[in-house]
């Protein structure tokens, strides 16, 4: 028995091993999983209303004058005004930042003061832990029901969840913060990688006389979603200044990577491993 698409799993494996490394390096210092941005760590929020638009460039080099690690947004009031959030990690004196922006002939016509404490975040992942895992639990009795093979339910679940574990691990890596609305993001990079696995389940297992033919077939329109996905993606990360979409580009850039691996080795290499088994 030839066994051509598990020759490849030292490359997922490789891949598991970087990101374990990479998660293990953050727990150690840390006690988390991954490096938490200043909404998800909590923090100090500063709110600025301007009766003007305000240059969110200029507001932001400023700003890192004074403030080394910070989130910057902002939005329109109902009266028109503008309405600037400054989240920063560490205790700061409001009346220290105004002074600074006075210097930037930047004059707030009113602002607030308040403290952003972690339990915001304790909570999204607790709620996020118990959503995921009675998803999970459905998943499989679907896949169960569908395939009528507990093996191929657990493979579907196994790739998702390596593509989590790989976004933990290389943002660790490359030192780069998850923010809420990036950590929102991988919601989606789990649903995308369940679809992937779907498709290549349905394309291999409809006609297991043809096993790599419809492996094939499968391969060049999972590849051809992803490379679309990446590419987009790419085009965000590089036209943007907004700090929030650059965190969702790089998760979801390193999310499509992993998932074509863990997707298209992992779990093909396993899937081919229990069709040509059950043959011999």
């Amino acid at each position: 028995m030839k066994l051509k698409i598990a020759k490849l799993l030292p490359i997922p494996l490789i891949l598991l091993a970087i990101s374990l490394f990479g998660i293990y390096q953050v727990y150690s210092k840390t006690g988390d999983f991954f490096l938490k941005d200043v909404d998800l760590k909590g923090g100090t929020s500063i709110t600025l209303i301007f009766n003007k638009s305000v240059d969110m460039k200029e507001l932001e080099s400023t700003l890192k004058q004074k403030i080394d690690n910070f989130i910057l947004s902002s939005s329109k009031t109902s009266e028109g005004f503008t309405s600037v959030k400054i989240l920063a990690e560490k205790n700061i004196q409001a009346q220290e930042v105004i002074s600074l922006l006075n210097l930037r002939n930047l004059y707030p016509i009113e602002y607030s003061v308040q403290f952003v404490g972690p339990e915001l975040g304790s909570m999204f992942f607790s709620q996020v832990a118990t959503l995921l895992a009675i998803a999970y639990i459905l998943l499989f009795i679907t896949n169960l029901f569908i395939y009528k093979n507990p093996v191929i339910g657990f493979t579907i679940i196994l790739s998702s969840l390596a593509n989590i574990i790989a976004v933990f691990g290389i943002m660790n890596l490359l030192n780069q913060k998850i923010s809420f609305a990036g950590f929102s993001s991988m919601l989606m990079l789990i649903a995308f990688a369940i679809d992937t696995n779907v498709i290549l389940a349905t394309k291999v297992l409809s006609r297991e006389e043809e096993f790599y033919e419809q492996y094939k077939k499968g391969l060049i329109t999972g590849a051809t979603i992803n490379a679309g996905l990446i590419i987009s993606m790419l085009i965000v990360l590089f036209l943007t200044n907004s700090s929030f979409l650059i965190n969702i580009a790089k998760i979801q850039i390193i999310g499509f990577i992993a998932d074509l691996i863990n997707t298209w080795i992992l779990n093909a290499a396993l899937i081919e491993v229990i069709v040509f088994a059950k043959k011999h």
